[in-house]
């Protein structure tokens, strides 16, 4: 499933949930990342204040990847009025 992320609230929630579906705790994901408990939790919560390796590191952890592309333009009803 992908999910669309236009704010930073939008995207700790993305991954706190991916991390719960797994079963995972902030912990064991820490563990499977590199990274401090804490950081997982700054990253849930405040994901602002997270580093871009951190969240890289914690996307790696959760199986998922990062992807980024163009937004697809809103639908032009003008135009296909004739």
């Amino acid at each position: 499933m992908d999910y669309t992320v236009r704010t930073a609230g939008q995207l700790g929630q993305i991954l706190q949930a991916l991390r719960k579906e797994a079963g995972w705790t902030q912990k064991s994901v820490a563990d499977r990342s590199g990274l401090l408990q804490k950081t997982v939790s700054v990253l849930e919560r405040e994901p602002e204040r997270a580093t871009v390796r951190s969240l890289l590191a914690l996307v790696a952890a959760l199986d998922a990847d990062l992807v980024v592309r163009p937004r697809v333009p809103a639908h032009d009803e003008q135009s296909e009025a004739w």
